[in-house]
């Protein structure tokens, strides 16, 4: 079996088995997840009869996100890693490539009235962060793992939809290339401790 973890900003948890089918996938829309995740994590693997140390891996979403939301997963993730379970981890923009995507725009909220955008054409790539009320659309393939913010007014594809409906095919791809990205944060650090200007 397989542990799902993604705390870039909401938290998702999943199971997935050996055939990387969904046993449990639960997406908890609430911002401050570091007090349940343990327990959830706890309650799921035990409620599957699945132990810890015999997961066949475990995969997170290593952002982009908050320096906090981020430290969490990978502090998690690091925990498996010292007790040999291998570790697989993506970045969220990264699901619709996967899935084929060769043009987008993945957009999220950033905080600090920022929003995050990655925008890829092929194997051009650009990433910024702008304020929430200058941000337009800029592609026809708009994705975000947030059901709301200024890019409502457009078609877009939410990519934790696109992980609950595809799973096989996403992390065949990702275990199968090893992947372990580093964790990605919305800013530098020294821009990420500073208060925002309102």
């Amino acid at each position: 079996m397989h542990l799902y973890l993604d705390t870039s900003h909401f938290l998702s948890i999943g199971l997935l088995n050996t055939e990387l089918e969904w046993i449990h996938f639960d997406h908890d829309q609430k911002l401050q997840h570091s007090a349940d995740i343990h327990a959830k994590i706890y309650q799921i693997l035990e409620s599957n009869n699945a132990e810890a140390l015999n997961l066949s891996s475990v995969i997170i979403c290593n952002g982009p996100g908050s320096y906090t939301g981020i430290r969490l997963g990978e502090g998690i993730a690091q925990l498996f890693e010292l007790s040999q379970v291998p570790v697989y981890s993506f970045h969220q923009y990264e699901i619709p490539k996967i899935l084929g995507y060769q043009i987008g725009h993945w957009v999220c909220h950033a905080f600090k009235k920022e929003v995050f955008n990655y925008i890829w054409k092929n194997e051009e790539v650009q990433d910024s962060l702008v304020t929430a009320s200058d941000w337009a659309s800029q592609s026809e393939h708009v994705f975000s793992h947030q059901p709301e913010g200024p890019w409502q007014s457009s078609d877009f594809l939410l990519t934790t939809e696109l992980v609950q409906k595809q799973p096989k095919q996403i992390f065949e791809y990702i275990i199968g290339n090893k992947i372990r990205r580093e964790s990605y944060y919305f800013r530098p650090l020294d821009k990420e401790f500073k208060r925002s200007v309102v």
